[in-house]
């Protein structure tokens, strides 16, 4: 209501004993034994939209009034496609473009390894989950939330991108620092960045957080500071992954997006790869 208590609206709502709505004003909702929603009806009398799933709750089946979709899961249970039968009526397409290009390209295959960033450190968390929806078989890492970057690019900045790394994605694929700027002087950074690392690897070992092992430990900075840059860069996998034969390979760009602009991976984590040598070799 208003300040003079005139009503605005109003909703009317009916659950079961789950708690869960079976009606709201004119819509309704119906379930299957492990609670998954299996029709919707808006408004009385409206269109009946109906879903079905596999054994284990994947969605296979959507009917709409104007379209059909079928969905096929993999074994990680990623969808891998999604087939429309948008023939039933006209304004089915208008959907055909309603898939981002980012699903789009995983369930195709074709989808580059990728790193996220954000010069917002309040996205850190964000990107780290978004990232997670992007898994790929035999590619760790292949989406995932980068180092700090820009103005974010300090100790804070470091240790914020870690501790988000450590809780939602995996840490031990984080590709590490990296840098587009080509310069011998960008170096030191890799080498401030190493030592944030080995600082706060120390800390949650002190406080208990990891294990004091250090067969554990090593190789988990080794990859940091230097093996999943030069595997995200080189690694044989992107051949196994459809992403072209051996000389195809070595023309092929990864890509990088910072704030909505593409980078090439492969010029910014060179430095990154020659900076770190020195430090794993020690």
């Amino acid at each position: 209501m208003n300040k003079n208590k005139t009503l605005l609206s109003e909703k009317s709502e009916r659950n079961d004993a789950l708690s869960r709505p079976t009606t709201r004003n004119s819509d309704a909702f119906g379930y299957n034994e492990r609670g998954e929603v299996v029709f919707s009806r808006r408004g009385a009398g409206g269109a009946e939209d109906s879903y079905a799933y596999d054994g284990i709750g994947n969605l296979q089946i959507a009917a709409f009034y104007f379209t059909t979709n079928t969905y096929t899961a993999n074994s990680l249970n990623q969808y891998t496609s999604i087939l429309r039968d948008s023939a039933s009526h006209p304004s089915s397409d208008r959907l055909r473009g309603s898939l981002c290009s980012g699903d789009t390209r995983e369930i195709n295959t074709s989808l580059p390894r990728t790193i996220l960033m954000s010069l917002n450190p309040e996205a850190h968390a964000q990107l780290a989950v978004l990232a997670g929806s992007f898994n790929g078989e035999g590619m760790p890492g292949k989406v995932q939330l980068g180092p700090a970057w820009w103005w974010c690019d300090h100790e804070e900045g470091m240790r914020d991108v870690l501790e988000k790394n450590a809780a939602y994605g995996v840490l031990s694929t984080f590709v590490g620092m990296t840098t587009d700027s080509r310069s011998l002087l960008s170096f030191v950074r890799h080498d401030y960045f190493r030592r944030v690392l080995c600082k706060w690897v120390a800390e949650k070992v002190a406080s208990g957080a990891f294990p004091d092992d250090e067969a554990l430990l090593r190789p988990l900075l080794e990859n940091i500071c230097y093996k999943n840059a030069h595997d995200m860069v080189f690694s044989h996998n992107h051949l196994r992954q459809g992403y072209g034969g051996q000389e195809e390979r070595k023309d092929r760009k990864e890509t990088l997006f910072v704030n909505g602009n593409c980078h090439n991976c492969s010029q910014i984590t060179n430095a990154n790869i020659t900076s770190a040598t020195s430090a794993v070799s020690a």
